[in-house]
């Protein structure tokens, strides 16, 4: 099963409601694989590429009515979530010892994004309740922080050669 998303706004005041919501911000979610010969030998390689994963977005939004045709909101999320990345190179001899080279990165993101909006109502026509509805909103700039660790491996049929190299990056 896979909520997409949840969200909940209750009114506080006459003026002022607030809410819940708790969404996908973004998601990965595939496989390649091809078959290509590899330079200089009688050899063909397997080269398999895959990704899997999401960052979610925890926002807790409110909106307050200045007046009767002026509106303002703010919501304050956390962005959170974790995408990893493998590659592989599989080179096959037949005898059930392929050698395979893989990168692996598994990327954790967490961070905070604030948002803010406005919305004016300017009335046309009271008659027929025509109104003219104009709104904006601002996103601070960020850059989501992240954690990202990356793995080299060769083995030889299922088993290590060498002890793999690993690599941490941050921001």
């Amino acid at each position: 099963g896979n909520i997409a998303y949840l969200g909940l706004a209750l009114p506080i005041s006459k003026n002022w409601t607030s809410g819940f919501t708790l969404k996908p911000y973004s998601y990965v979610d595939y496989e390649n694989r091809f078959v290509s010969p590899v330079p200089g030998t009688m050899y063909n390689a397997l080269y398999t590429s895959n990704g899997k994963g999401a960052i979610n977005q925890a926002s807790f939004v409110n909106g307050f009515r200045l007046g009767k045709y002026f509106s303002v909101g703010v919501e304050a999320s956390f962005l959170f979530g974790n995408i990893t990345r493998t590659n592989n190179a599989q080179m096959s001899f037949g005898d059930n010892n392929d050698f395979v080279v893989s990168k692996s990165e598994k990327t954790n993101y967490s961070d905070l994004l604030l948002k803010g909006g406005a919305t004016a109502t300017l009335p046309l026509k009271k008659e027929n309740k025509l109104n003219l509805h104009l709104g904006g909103k601002y996103t601070l700039g960020n850059d989501i922080n992240f954690v990202k660790t990356s793995t080299f491996e060769l083995t030889k049929g299922s088993f290590p050669v060498g002890v793999p190299d690993q690599f941490l990056a941050n921001r």
